[in-house]
């Protein structure tokens, strides 16, 4: 998975993670706790991040 914030800088994930935080901790409560409401956010063509106007150039591959 990989997107990028819209507006956000280089250094936008440093400090608390600003729009980046949610979709942080869901990816990683997906691959390390086999989450799968988190899961949700990431795989699949109704995905939340693949709809997401907030986010740009999202690209999902392998996530089957």
């Amino acid at each position: 998975m990989m997107g990028m914030a819209k507006g956000a800088a280089h250094t936008a994930i440093e400090g608390n993670g600003g729009n980046h935080r949610g979709y942080l901790t869901a990816w990683m409560r997906y691959q390390l706790l086999d989450d799968q409401e988190a899961m949700k956010a990431f795989q699949g063509d109704s995905s939340e991040m693949m709809h997401n106007t907030n986010w740009v150039d999202v690209i999902q591959v392998n996530m089957d």
